[in-house]
Parts: C-alpha cells; sequence; structure tokens
C-alpha cells in the first residue's frame, strides 16, 4: 500500500525538481525525466536499506513499459539511477562551503541531499542511522551555508536562511515540551518572509519511551 501524502509529496518534488533542474540550463526533457527519478528517490528509494537495486528495476520496468509522451525511460537501470543521485548530491556539496577536513563520504551526501531537499520544500524528515553516521555535521553545514542574502554563495542566496530550533528528547520527554519548541519556531516564521524555520527533534527515538507520550502532540501540529 501506498500513503496518499507520499504521493503528494512525490508531485511537489517532481515539479521542485524540474523548476531547479531548468534553472540551471537542463533542458526541459531531460529535466523532466531526472525529476521523475529523483522525486521517485527521495519519497521511496531513501527508506529502503538493502532493497534499493530491486526497487529501482522493478519501478522503472513498469515505466518503461507504461510510459507515454514526453518522457523516455529507454536505458533507466540501477546505474543510470545511481549515477543521477550521486550527480545531484555533489551538485549541492560542490555549492556550500564546507570547511576545513570534511570527507564527503555515502551516508553524509545523502543525508545532506535529502535534508536540504525537505527541508526547503517543508516536507518532515526522520533521519536515522548509527552515532558517526554524519547526522548532526549535516544539519550543521546546512544551518552554516544557508543563511538567506547572506549566504556567501550566490546559488544558495536563491533560497531563504534555514534557522533550527533543536529540541533534545529523552525518556522524561513531555508533550508540552514539544509543542513549546514548535511554538518558538512558529513564532520566528511568522516574523521573517525570508526564512525557513525547522524543528529538530534529536534522539526523538529516547521520546518513545516517555509514560507521558509525547510523540501524539506531534499529529496536532
Amino acid at each position: 500500500t501506498v500513503s496518499l501524502r507520499d504521493v503528494n509529496r512525490c508531485i511537489k518534488l517532481l515539479n521542485w525538481f524540474h523548476e531547479i533542474l531548468q534553472k540551471r540550463g537542463m533542458t526541459y526533457k531531460e529535466a523532466l525525466r531526472r525529476s521523475m527519478v529523483l522525486s521517485l528517490m527521495t519519497c521511496y528509494h531513501s527508506r529502503l536499506s538493502n532493497k534499493r537495486a530491486g526497487f529501482i528495476n522493478e519501478t522503472f520496468r513498469y515505466f518503461k513499459a507504461t510510459a507515454r509522451g514526453e518522457i523516455s525511460f529507454a536505458g533507466l537501470d540501477s546505474s543510470i539511477v545511481e549515477k543521477y543521485i550521486h550527480e545531484e548530491e555533489m551538485f549541492w556539496i560542490e555549492n556550500i562551503n564546507p570547511g576545513e577536513g570534511i570527507a564527503f563520504n555515502k551516508p553524509l551526501r545523502e543525508n545532506l541531499f535529502l535534508m536540504i531537499v525537505c527541508i526547503l520544500n517543508r516536507i518532515p524528515i526522520f533521519v536515522v542511522g548509527k552515532p558517526g553516521s554524519s547526522k548532526s555535521l549535516a544539519i550543521e553545514l546546512i544551518t552554516t551555508n544557508f543563511q538567506g542574502e547572506g549566504s556567501t554563495n550566490a546559488f544558495i542566496r536563491n533560497f531563504p536562511a534555514i534557522n533550527v530550533f533543536s529540541h533534545q528528547c529523552s525518556p522524561l520527554s513531555t508533550a508540552q515540551g514539544i509543542e513549546k519548541i514548535f511554538e518558538f519556531a512558529i513564532k520566528a516564521q511568522s516574523i521573517s518572509s525570508n526564512m525557513c524555520a525547522v524543528v529538530l527533534l534529536d534522539e526523538v527515538g529516547l521520546a518513545e519511551q516517555s509514560p507521558h507520550l509525547p510523540l501524539k502532540v506531534l499529529h496536532k501540529l
């Protein structure tokens, strides 16, 4: 089964990627082809661990059999899709200033790319990984580089500043504490139109252990 929310997110990202890619000089048809791939990979492929190649093959096998009109999926396989993803990850990396001593390994590239895409499109994202898998580093690089008109990179200046409101979850977390951090973010967002307020629930899994059931409050936020 597929959630209709996922379908809506996929369509939203398809339009966003298509616009961004055309602004970077890509033709309408090539941008549409890549946008279809990137939106599907962002919404579905990124959630999988050891079944990504199978997802790609099955998805585009169906598309090749049914596609009509604007887009041709001829020749698309897992290697081409991985190439599209890698090129898009590297594009965003090349437009930020990482500072010294940072190696962009695969977890960092993926975390950075998916966080940027989801934040700019106001799509909730769960980033799951073991300690040391670059989750905190990715959000730090984003907030450092996305400064709105004050960003050092000309391309990044096209996007709003990203302001993170962090809440450290624990087995003692309460719904009131989580709701309060959202209220701070909403108030900050209402003051500035060229800013994207982001709520970061750090170690959100610990809040599931709380007897207060604090995560239920997210349904109404």
